[in-house]
């Protein structure tokens, strides 16, 4: 277990301890905890210029898509179709208008994948076992009705031998809802799972989309499965874009403070495990936030690296490749995939992915350093016919034995 005891300053370290449980010599690790505002550099500032498209509003206050925005789905199906139609009538002779208008607007559109194919034959050799490795050690264990949670064992070459065996639980999608229960129900049944097995975990990491259509969503009831799941846990989360629906955000930020969850998007957190450092860094929600490049990196490329964020569009060809690992969400596991149904091409069509990096759900390699994992969220919006189990994942790090160079 974690005795976690945070300082009241974010920016003074905050010490950690850490113990086995059920070993019959627990080893006591410190774990120093250290929350910044990472030096992000902006890609470039949103063009206010917006009055081409009236009928939606594209305030560089609120974001690309807010509200009343043609992509948002808290406006619901009639919505989009009711604030679409005006637009068709007036650029109906210009079927790409839209397309341009959202390329002009976004600062990532016209960015290239971050996705790095190696020239070296040995690299991309490497790159290709590691992959292999992490597919064929997943696993899942059912929890309740349709939640599972999916485990893997990922190798990192030149872990230090600290963080040998560090083990991060990543929720993403959760998406609580007023008037689901079950949704709740789950989490708590993932908590008590956890309790019950005497997991122990090191980082909770939520990628997003705490909520799905405002505030309410995030209840007393959804704070308190939340406050049980892995309370001796560093927390950390970021943004998606639901979390910015009916401006939602700042109470999302503060329900999820009061449970000790460090708000990552644009920072960064440096954990030291008996002095072998793990920095965490988080880029905001890519259709709602601000997504930025981290800038510190060149200092800690040699350490080992997470990056945390929503949606995986936000990472482009204009992002080092310093990280280990990288955790996502926001895809739902392409949402509907049944028989020769891909539903990413549904979620492309109504812009809420670009799929850039084209990875859907679970592991793939953006580089030979570089593993992601995507998880499979907590809910499906629109059916239920996809065939990958929904829920959270736990992950493992071990040390590798391979030389990637970094």
């Amino acid at each position: 277990m974690i005795a976690h005891k945070r300082s009241e300053e974010l920016s003074k370290p905050t010490a950690v301890e850490k113990s086995a449980v059920g070993s019959p010599s627990p080893k006591t690790n410190q774990i120093n905890v250290s929350l910044t505002e990472a030096s992000f550099s902006s890609l470039k500032s949103l063009n206010a210029s917006r009055s081409s498209l009236r009928e939606i509003d594209f305030s560089p206050t609120k974001g690309l898509f807010r509200e009343r925005s043609l992509l948002n789905p808290a406006v619901g199906w009639w919505g989009e179709i009711r604030a679409f139609i005006p637009f068709i009538k007036k650029n109906y002779r210009e079927p790409r208008k839209i397309f341009d208008l959202v390329r002009e607007n976004h600062p990532l559109v016209n960015l290239a994948p971050f996705r790095i194919e190696p020239k070296d034959p040995g690299l991309a050799n490497l790159r290709d076992q590691r992959l292999k490795e992490v597919k064929s050690s997943m696993t899942r264990e059912h929890i309740c009705n349709g939640s599972w949670l999916h485990r893997s064992v990922l190798s990192v070459p030149g872990l230090p031998r600290e963080l040998e065996g560090f083990t991060i639980l990543h929720l993403s999608d959760v998406h609580f809802h007023r008037h689901r229960l079950e949704r709740i129900l789950e989490i708590r049944a993932l908590a008590a799972y956890l309790e019950k097995t005497r997991e122990k975990i090191d980082l909770t990491a939520c990628t997003g989309d705490l909520i799905t259509d405002n505030a309410e969503d995030l209840n007393d009831l959804a704070l308190k499965v939340l406050r049980r799941l892995a309370p001796d846990s560093v927390r950390v989360f970021t943004r998606g874009n639901h979390d910015f629906y009916e401006s939602s955000l700042e109470y999302v930020k503060q329900a999820m403070s009061s449970l000790g969850y460090q708000d990552l998007s644009g920072k960064s957190l440096r954990m030291l495990v008996d002095g072998a450092p793990l920095n965490i860094f988080g880029v905001d929600d890519f259709l709602e936030g601000a997504p930025a490049v981290p800038g510190i990196l060149a200092t800690n490329k040699h350490e080992t690296n997470l990056l945390l964020t929503h949606n995986l569009d936000a990472l482009r060809s204009n992002c080092p490749d310093y990280f280990d690992l990288t955790l996502s969400g926001h895809l739902h596991a392409g949402e509907v995939n049944f028989g020769i149904f891909n539903g990413i091409d549904v979620m492309r069509l109504f812009g809420y992915s670009q799929n850039v990096n084209q990875q859907v759900f679970g592991w793939d390699a953006l580089s030979p350093r570089n593993m992601s994992f995507i998880s499979p969220g907590h809910v499906r919006h629109w059916f239920h016919f996809n065939v990958e189990k929904r829920g959270a994942a736990v992950i493992r790090l071990k040390r590798g034995t391979e030389v990637i160079p970094k």
